[in-house]
């Protein structure tokens, strides 16, 4: 088996007061097969992931693409940052979830290093022998779209190594999120604002793309974007930023 895919046709969140039974479903289903390729769960109102998905689905190592799609009472993500082929990620409708955190990257047991380098319990490259940890190493193409209460999205050192393609859609909310991106091609921000792309203004240099859409409050383009991308950016599209004063800030 390569795919699996676990739908709710009959949920439609205004029906039930508690995703109890979803959650029961989820929790008595076996584990797919080790050899999943695709894993989707979509229209559930649970309010958690099964306990096994929580240990990083590592016994799913062959898994290379994962989709959590309309799952509203969701607000933790399980960790997907140790499966070593996931190419596509997505996360849709995610309605609850506030913070992508360590959770994301790496399970609890996992030894925890921030941005600054500084040990934390809110971020993690390495593991508890000191061997340094990649997060998600071969993940290609990262989809983030109408999660209205995203807050935060923690950076971790060593992560997102070959990520090319970013879109991040309807997350309003969002105020910090990763900065190092070093084989990115594609970034699509729409339905955002404008301290969400600030942190992309000077470690970017490999933008062949860059989409901005809706970002009602943004007046000028972050610092840098597209000095630093000048040299390889081919497509620069700008649509329904109303305060927008200019492209090129002044030095």
């Amino acid at each position: 088996m390569e795919h699996a895919v676990l739908k709710s046709y009959s949920w439609n969140g205004d029906e039930r007061d508690d995703g109890i039974m979803d959650d029961d479903v989820l929790e008595g289903l076996e584990p797919p097969h080790p050899n999943l390729k695709m894993f989707l769960i979509e229209n559930f109102g649970g309010a958690k992931c099964p306990t096994w998905m929580a240990s990083e689905l590592l016994t799913f190592k062959n898994l290379v693409n994962f989709k959590l799609i309309n799952y509203p009472r969701l607000e933790y993500v399980p960790p997907l940052g140790k499966l070593s082929f996931l190419r596509f990620l997505e996360f849709r409708k995610l309605k609850k979830v506030k913070y992508l955190g360590r959770e994301f990257y790496y399970s609890s047991n996992s030894r925890t290093t921030s941005g600054n380098g500084t040990t934390s319990s809110s971020s993690s490259s390495s593991s508890s022998s000191g061997t340094m940890m990649v997060a998600f190493p071969s993940l290609k193409v990262l989809w983030r779209s109408e999660m209205h209460n995203l807050v935060e999205w923690l950076e971790v050192l060593h992560s997102f190594p070959s990520l090319e393609v970013l879109q991040v859609n309807s997350c309003p909310e969002l105020k910090i999120t990763p900065s190092q991106f070093p084989s990115l091609k594609n970034l699509d921000c729409t339905d955002t604002n404008e301290m969400e792309l600030r942190p992309f203004s000077s470690n970017l240099f490999t933008l062949n793309s860059l989409q901005i859409r809706y970002c009602r409050d943004l007046k000028s383009m972050p610092e840098k974007l597209l000095q630093n991308n000048a040299h390889v950016l081919e497509e620069l599209y700008i649509e329904n930023c109303p305060k927008l004063e200019t492209i090129f800030p002044c030095e």
